[in-house]
């Protein structure tokens, strides 16, 4: 039996991501007709084929279907040149989209009126004005998940900010480990946290 979304009943195959055309999956110098698309954004365009390769549904959401249904056409087409079979074309909003990956989105936190970023820095600014600040400090074997753990804990957790010694490595020499190199990290990752407590 399909499974079921906890809120709305439906069936989890029905969900979709949309993706906006033009300044998005595309470069937009502004309107030059139905058939002019931009140049493809390889970062969109890359994530599009590993959504689709993952078994996501994706559609193109885009203002051009205002056009009617002769737009869909060199849509297709500039699709096929990136390597994209025909995806669905639309310009309606439904309960089965889950996500939007738009160049003129600004994103709302459910239920508070804010921006993502409005939000996090209110959380941010609850955290700082405090008595104390809280700090997990996590430790491990080598691979054990601990970044993992921690990129996942402070997604979840607004406000939090994670010290990786992982990124500093790559950030210092761009490379995940030197051994010659450690005692520098070492002391930047030291210096950060001394910075926040």
């Amino acid at each position: 039996m399909a499974k079921k979304n906890k809120w709305t009943g439906w069936d989890l195959k029905s969900r979709w991501t949309g993706f906006d055309l033009d300044g998005t999956l595309a470069q937009y110098n502004g309107w030059r007709g139905i058939d002019h698309i931009g140049e493809p954004i390889p970062a969109m365009v890359r994530q599009v084929k590993k959504m689709i390769h993952g078994g996501e549904t994706v559609k193109i959401f885009t203002a051009r279907m205002a056009n009617g249904p002769e737009a869909i056409p060199p849509i297709h087409a500039w699709l096929k040149k990136q390597g994209i079979y025909a995806l669905e074309v639309t310009n309606v909003k439904d309960y089965h989209m889950t996500k939007l990956y738009d160049d003129r989105c600004v994103q709302i936190v459910p239920g508070t009126g804010l921006t993502v970023a409005q939000y996090h820095n209110q959380e941010i600014e609850k955290k700082m004005s405090g008595d104390k600040l809280v700090v997990i400090i996590l430790c491990g074997l080598p691979r054990s998940g601990k970044t993992t753990w921690a990129k996942e804990f402070c997604y979840d957790q607004m406000g939090y900010i994670h010290i990786n010694a992982d990124a500093m490595r790559l950030a210092v020499y761009g490379q995940a480990f030197d051994g010659r190199l450690e005692p520098m990290v070492h002391g930047a990752v030291h210096a950060m946290g001394s910075a926040l407590a």
